[in-house]
């Protein structure tokens, strides 16, 4: 009787707990809710200011003569001392400019379908003024990309990068 007694509240417990065992569904919101969130919308665009290339201090001196610095791990350190390699890029700019233009052109898909404001016009001219700072921030995007890729061949080419204008998938 005792046992009956402790197996059903335990059959009970473990019945009622279906997400146990099962990874939990994930709660992040998708780019689609930016249709009825504004703010969210604009989360997206602000994204793009984040990855501006001179948007922050570098501390790019140490990879000169003017200063030193005592971290072993910093990346401007390793230039100096002859350790630059592909994947210890500290002057990589294509990585964050491409985050950048992403962001940006899903913005730009699905920006007119965003709930701005309750009258109309109000709507469309914030549409417009955000769709304004979004064409922008992807043309200085891409002008920083070509600074750091763009060039001439060794025959006389001149080369370019990639203008994307609509978001990239996988």
């Amino acid at each position: 009787m005792k046992k009956i007694l402790f197996i059903i509240p335990l059959a009970a417990m473990l019945a009622s707990c279906d997400d146990l065992f099962e990874p939990a569904i994930e709660n992040n919101l998708g780019i689609d809710h930016m249709y009825n969130n504004a703010n969210y919308a604009e989360g997206i665009l602000a994204n793009g200011y984040t990855r501006i290339p001179i948007a922050s201090y570098p501390f790019s001196e140490v990879a000169t003569d003017d200063a030193v610095s005592n971290d072993v791990d910093n990346s401007y350190r390793k230039i100096a001392a002859g350790s630059w390699t592909s994947d210890n890029n500290p002057l990589d700019r294509w990585t964050n400019c491409k985050s950048g233009i992403q962001y940006l052109n899903m913005f730009l898909e699905r920006c007119d379908k965003v709930h701005w404001a309750d009258d109309e016009l109000v709507s469309q001219m914030f549409c417009d003024r955000e769709k304004a700072e979004a064409y922008a921030l992807r043309a200085m995007f891409n002008y920083y990309l070509l600074e750091a890729h763009g060039g001439y061949a060794s025959d006389g080419t001149l080369l370019g990068v990639p203008i994307l204008e609509t978001a990239e998938t996988l």
